[in-house]
């Protein structure tokens, strides 16, 4: 038996969420015997850097399948560098470069006329470069990795900034894939030219990749993250030996707005959960969204229940925990319900006035948090951090972790709070706390949306300091009860009972 994990998404050098996932299953698989590879269909121009990088870390354990490397019938990759192209530019068109404000920008010019926008990343590699047409819109756009070597191209309708085609480049410089599109920005035709295949959609292309790289004599289990290349997932199945099943995952709560019971099945979700007689077998990652699942479609023999692996942090030892700290992890989203947090925290410090807040990630919500923090006078207890690697060294460090959540799948940032010794307290959002926390002994579940619940919650934990240390050895027990041996164990069953 062989286990492939089809991504529905990229595999970046540094992972989060359903990328972190992934990588982690299949370092189980490897650690327990079971041959495991990583199918990748997102193009990534520096889809090698980033694999090395992975393994260096210690994230990547298994083989890699690149839907672009397959097809670009060259076996060279990334193994040389190139001089910045944009020197040559300015030589050869003798062209002039106007200073920006930004460092990272260059624009050039030719006798006063606006020829090329160059973008280079923080890293000084360049990015893309940008050709214009009429000096208002861009007739072109190239993209370079990180070894100067140009990957793929752009290329616009005249006068409007909706693509017309993209191509894409081995490291020979010869086009290998190309991509057209109507006005109406629907994807026509696909060009395979090593093979002269032609296409029609990206599913057609991906039907034709899994072909030629999967094996035809020996059993298969496919894992989709997601359904997104449904339709060339079920036509590659019926290719596959006698006994090789298809497994979709959801990863994320079934749920539109309000996102509970009664609420409508979210758009994207649709494809699954709309063609269970197709697709057949669904797996989630807690107990709580099977059984609601079941309740609404039945077919309970369709749905099964694997969670995430939950790891202690390696460093608890040596780590300084900060008395009376909070933290508050994740993508600054509304979703997050940080704010909800930041409300709950100033209730907090009128009965625990040395309380500090850190708040830790990146997102849109940034300059929303700073203004509610201003605007409550708590700017001297409460820090907006930066996105970090290691979020759970900066959760060793705290009494507290919250999660204010209006959803998630299984929320890795909580079980990786737990593993660190900071206590829970969350809402019961759907889904996560009810499978992961046990109410009252190894972290607290407040009543939903409830502001005040939230902050005495937080008070009682950090007044009391022996309820809070005991607290703290309970949640820390995560990686027991979400261990990799019984992720593993729920795969096989899964395996061994699926369609």
């Amino acid at each position: 038996m062989l286990v492939y994990n089809f991504m529905f998404a990229g595999l970046p050098g540094s992972p989060t969420g359903l990328a972190m996932a992934v990588l982690n299953r299949t370092k189980g698989f490897v650690e327990n015997g079971i041959n495991s590879e990583i199918l990748v269909t997102t193009f990534n121009k520096n889809h090698s850097r980033d694999m090395r990088l992975l393994r260096e870390k210690g994230l990547l354990k298994v083989p890699v399948r690149y839907m672009f490397d397959d097809l670009c019938d060259n076996s060279e990759s990334e193994i040389f560098s190139l001089p910045d192209p944009v020197n040559k530019l300015i030589k050869t068109e003798n062209l002039q470069q106007v200073p920006d404000s930004n460092p990272l920008i260059k624009r050039l010019f030719d006798n006063g006329k606006y020829e090329y926008f160059v973008k280079y990343n923080s890293n000084g590699k360049i990015n893309f470069i940008k050709h214009f047409s009429n000096q208002v819109f861009a007739d072109k756009v190239a993209y370079y990795n990180d070894h100067n070597l140009l990957v793929s191209e752009e290329y616009y309708f005249p006068n409007s900034n909706i693509v017309l085609s993209r191509v894409y480049y081995n490291t020979n410089g010869q086009v290998f894939l190309r991509y057209l599109y109507k006005k109406s920005g629907q994807l026509f035709n696909i060009i395979h030219f090593p093979s002269g295949s032609t296409f029609k959609s990206e599913q057609e292309l991906v039907f034709y990749w899994l072909s030629n790289i999967l094996p035809k004599n020996e059993i298969i289990m496919l894992i989709s993250e997601y359904a997104v290349y449904k339709q060339a997932l079920l036509r590659v199945k019926d290719t596959l030996a006698k006994g090789s099943k298809l497994i979709f995952t959801l990863h994320n709560n079934h749920y539109a707005s309000p996102y509970t019971v009664g609420s409508p099945i979210r758009n994207d979700f649709k494809t699954i959960l709309d063609h269970l007689d197709e697709v057949k077998n669904v797996v989630v990652l807690t107990k709580e969204q099977r059984n609601d699942l079941i309740s609404q479609f039945g077919r309970a023999d369709s749905f099964f229940c694997v969670p995430h692996a939950a790891k202690q942090y390696k460093g608890i030892q040596n780590s300084k925990r900060k008395r009376n700290s909070i933290t508050v992890g994740g993508r600054f989203e509304k979703i997050k319900g940080i704010e909800e947090t930041i409300y709950a925290f100033k209730k907090v410090l009128k009965e625990v006035p040395e309380a500090h807040l850190n708040i830790i990630g990146r997102g849109r919500e940034r300059d929303n948090y700073k203004k509610i923090i201003h605007s409550l006078g708590i700017e001297d207890n409460c820090s907006i951090v930066n996105f970090v690697s290691d979020l759970q060294a900066e959760y060793a460090k705290s009494d507290i972790a919250v999660f204010t959540s209006y959803y998630e799948g299984f929320h890795l940032s909580l079980t990786e709070a737990m593993g660190a010794g900071a206590v829970p307290i969350t809402f019961p959002y759907k889904y996560g706390p009810k499978d992961i926390i046990d109410n009252g002994k190894s972290g607290i579940i407040t009543q939903d949306r409830n502001i005040d619940e939230l902050s005495q919650s937080i008070v009682d934990v950090l007044t009391n300091r022996e309820k809070l240390s005991e607290m703290r050895r309970e949640a820390m027990k995560i990686s027991e009860k979400f261990s990799v041996k019984n992720n593993v164990k729920c795969w096989m069953n899964v395996f061994e009972n699926a369609y």
